[in-house]
């Protein structure tokens, strides 16, 4: 429910400030159609720049929001599959910190740790074994797509029980070095 409101509350900001944008842009082209000469222009060009400021500015509010309702979502979701509020915002907060020193973003990393919890992967291990896996695909270039094909191999295996010579490929191809001696 708590997700479900922030996102309504975005949503309301969001066509509010829209609709301010709109006004804006409306006095823009009244002001250019009553305008004329040099001062014309220039009145014409500072409120065409005062409505791009306006225009950034509510791009930059609107990402602040969804990426608060991103966040609130999340911890939600790990508050499940961890068992509590508190577990979850410390291994939020842990997932943020390694992403800063890594060349992945935050989004990816969450949907990586999620699916690693979610076949019984301890949450203590995962930022290690995320770290394990982001060097070796970064090592050979298969980046974000090597470690979401690793993640996904590490998956299939943890649910059948077995590791077969398909998730040893699929790790192989993601570029962690499984073959290496």
């Amino acid at each position: 429910k708590r997700e479900g409101r922030a996102a309504d509350e975005a949503g309301n900001r969001m066509q509010s400030a829209g609709g301010k944008a709109s006004q804006a842009h409306q006095k823009v082209k009244e002001s250019a159609l009553e305008s004329s000469g040099a001062l014309g222009m220039v009145k014409t060009a500072a409120l065409g720049a005062a409505t791009a400021i306006g225009g950034a500015a509510l791009a930059v509010v609107g990402f602040g929001i969804k990426s608060a309702a991103d966040m609130e979502t999340a911890r939600v979701s790990f508050d499940v599959m961890l068992g509590s509020a508190k577990k979850a915002g410390d291994f939020l907060q842990k997932l943020q910190s390694f992403a800063v020193v890594t060349p992945f973003q935050l989004a990816d990393l969450k949907t990586y740790a999620a699916r690693l919890l979610a076949v019984g992967v301890n949450a203590n291990d995962i930022i290690p074994l995320l770290r394990r896996i982001g060097d070796s695909t970064s090592a050979v270039g298969t980046g974000s797509f090597g470690i979401e094909r690793a993640v996904n191999a590490l998956n299939e295996m943890k649910l059948a029980s077995q590791v077969s010579e398909i998730h040893l490929k699929e790790l192989a191809f993601a570029g962690v070095p499984i073959f290496d001696a």
